[in-house]
């Protein structure tokens, strides 16, 4: 025998049901294929956010190191083009000749070294004149410094 929830034995006869217990059990059926479809629709949309935002994560990492990538032979092309400068710089600072150029000077613009008396010489004396004028800047402000502490403390105690 079957009981209740109150503890109370069930008939063994089956109740024989009406029109209307029917339809209510139906009702009651359809909500809950609907409650599990909803379930379903929502959990597809889940994983749905889940993977457009694995994608984007993806895309981003994906950009970030192919900007890298390119950075990294930039940077191997400059110093490839840092090293074919100095070569080059090089290769024109030893092709100069001094002699070839005196010679095109006064030949081809008829250009000539100086006279004797075309050279004035001045002597440049190398004093560093900010250090002295710091020196005596530092020296006037101690100065300056002892005589105003003095005035103060002869101003505390009134002396004037």
């Amino acid at each position: 025998m079957r009981t209740n929830g109150n503890l109370a034995l069930k008939p063994t006869y089956q109740a024989v049901q009406t029109e209307e217990n029917r339809k209510v059990v139906k009702r009651q059926e359809k909500p809950k294929s609907k409650a599990k479809t909803l379930n379903i629709a929502v959990a597809v949309f889940y994983i749905v956010i889940i993977f457009a935002i694995a994608f984007c994560l993806i895309s981003r990492e994906v950009s970030l190191y192919e900007k890298s990538s390119e950075i990294s032979r930039l940077e191997s092309q400059l110093e490839d083009a840092q090293a074919a400068t100095k070569q080059a710089q090089i290769a024109a600072e030893s092709a100069i000749d001094l002699n070839k150029i005196e010679e095109v000077a006064t030949t081809k613009y008829g250009m000539s070294r100086p006279e004797q008396n075309q050279t004035a010489y001045i002597n440049i004396q190398q004093d560093d004149y900010v250090e002295k004028a710091a020196e005596k800047d530092a020296g006037l402000e101690l100065q300056q410094s002892i005589q105003s502490g003095l005035k103060n403390l002869f101003g505390i105690f009134g002396v004037q």
